[in-house]
């Protein structure tokens, strides 16, 4: 069992980890299924291009149009980031104490961790990923963690 105080190090480690073994298990994989899987990626998710035959290329192909991919999302995940801040706001000015929520802090700081956490494993991911879920969830974690950490963040004075 990991024992971390700080929950950002134990999520840390088991993310590399688990990073660590979809790439070990990536290129165990056959070339004919690691190109039929690319190929499935480049059907669901309308690439531009055709994923190519190497599998060093197969990897930076993947990347390339992953990025590509995540960069449709930023407008929604910054609507999301500013009605995340206005509602903490309002739920920080309608607070009983009107210090620092630790809880929330706690959440908010996890959640900005797992944030990176998700846009860094869709990637590298070899399963295709329809864009209304990865818009939707990039949305959802964004939103909240602006909420979370808007929320709990210390005052500076």
């Amino acid at each position: 069992m990991i024992y971390a105080r700080d929950p950002v190090v134990g999520l840390g480690i088991l993310l590399t980890c688990a990073l660590f073994g979809v790439l070990v298990w990536w290129t165990t994989r056959p070339a004919p299924e690691r190109y039929a899987r690319l190929a499935a990626i480049a059907q669901v998710e309308l690439a531009r291009s055709t994923p190519p035959e190497a599998l060093v290329d197969q990897g930076s192909w993947l990347l390339t149009h992953r990025l590509e991919v995540l960069s449709r999302c930023t407008l929604i995940a910054l609507g999301a980031v500013c009605l995340g801040v206005v509602e903490g706001l309002d739920q920080r000015r309608r607070m009983l104490l009107r210090g620092m929520a630790y809880v929330p802090f706690v959440l908010g700081k996890t959640g900005v961790f797992l944030t990176l956490a998700l846009m860094c494993g869709y990637g590298v991911v070899p399963w295709p990923q329809p864009l209304g879920r990865l818009a939707l969830t990039t949305a959802l974690c964004v939103g909240g963690t602006s909420y979370f950490v808007t929320i709990g963040f210390p005052r500076l004075r």
